[in-house]
C-alpha cells in the first residue's frame, strides 16, 4: 500500500500507531524512491558520433562494427580528453590544446 507523505500522516495519527513505527515508515518511502532514480545515473555518455565512426570503419576495409565498440572509443576518447586537461592545468592553462594530446 501507498500513501503519500500527508495521507501517510493523517493515517498514522488516526490508527494512534506510535512516532517510532511511523519514523521507520517514513524512512522506508524515502529509501525506496532514492534507489529508484539512482539507476539513470549510471548510464555512460557516448562522445563520438556512430555514423562517422562507422563510414571512417568503412574506408578501412570491409569490416562490421561490433556492438561494444562504441563505448569502447567514447571511453578511449574520454581518457584521452582527461589526459590532455591534466596537461594543460598542469602547465597553468585553462585551454586545452593540441599539443596536449
Amino acid at each position: 500500500m501507498f500513501l503519500c507523505r500527508k495521507e501517510l500522516i493523517s493515517f498514522s495519527l488516526r490508527e494512534s500507531c506510535s512516532k517510532k513505527l511511523f519514523l521507520k515508515t517514513h524512512k522506508v518511502e524515502i529509501m525506496a524512491r532514492k534507489k529508484k532514480s539512482s539507476k539513470k545515473a549510471k548510464k555512460a555518455e557516448i562522445l563520438v558520433v556512430q555514423s562517422k565512426v562507422r563510414e571512417h570503419v568503412k574506408t578501412l576495409g570491409d569490416y562490421n562494427i561490433g556492438s561494444d565498440l562504441m563505448a569502447a572509443v567514447s571511453d578511449r576518447v574520454g581518457q584521452l580528453l582527461q589526459d590532455a586537461a591534466d596537461r594543460a592545468a598542469g602547465n597553468g592553462r585553462k585551454t586545452i590544446q593540441a599539443r596536449d594530446v
